[in-house]
């Protein structure tokens, strides 16, 4: 079962986070370009832990043994979104259960409830839940400027990328505190350095439906 304990472990001084989208480029006669999606979006990650104290190396060592490389998964975030940008800390959903209010039909908008009374979320905050019989777990970066929860802690529907799976329901619970995808460490692309001076780790890390 996928855990958060290599991220919680992990200090990362460099990181990449972002959408893949799986597009090909491709030159039509006439000079016309198109766009074809090749698979489905992914979120992709690199993360480079800096100097490590031996202590921690040992820790992580154990921690990426554990999965077996990449035989297993874990949850990773993005480590400069672990937050609404409003609520540094997420100190304002301490005691709310936040969940998926309703699903608009374009697969691409949903609302929320469950958030404190007037509770801000902004462009480039992250989400996760939970989907389908698996489950899977989903992650989305809001699109839409600003949503701002009513008195009752519910939002508009609002724009998220990549654009929302088959299989997530109404009702649903939200993460938006160190929202998570479930990832696999890339084979061949994990780095342990060791000498008497450094220690340090690396790997980049693909999603998992």
């Amino acid at each position: 079962m996928a855990t958060t304990a290599l991220m919680l472990a992990l200090p990362p001084a460099g990181w990449r986070f972002a959408v893949d989208w799986g597009d090909e480029i491709a030159a039509q006669r006439g000079g016309l370009i198109r766009v074809k999606q090749l698979r489905p979006d992914l979120w992709m990650a690199r993360y480079d832990s800096g100097e490590l104290r031996p202590t921690l190396m040992r820790t992580i060592k154990g921690l990426i043994a554990d999965l077996g490389g990449s035989r297993q998964t874990f949850y990773a975030w993005d480590p400069g979104i672990q937050y609404p940008a409003a609520d540094h800390g997420g100190a304002g959903l301490l005691g709310a259960t936040v969940q998926i209010n309703s699903l608009n039909a374009d697969n691409q908008r949903l609302s929320l409830k469950g958030l404190p009374p007037s509770y801000p979320l902004t462009r480039g905050d992250m989400l996760a839940f939970d989907y389908g019989s698996g489950p899977s777990r989903a992650l989305h970066q809001i699109r839409t400027a600003t949503v701002t929860a009513n008195g009752s802690g519910i939002t508009a529907e609002f724009f998220v990328a990549p654009n929302i799976r088959t299989g997530a329901s109404v009702n649903a619970v939200v993460t938006l505190i160190k929202p998570a995808a479930e990832m696999m460490i890339v084979p061949g692309t994990l780095d342990i350095t060791e000498r008497p001076s450094v220690r340090s780790v690396a790997f980049e890390a693909v999603q998992v439906l």
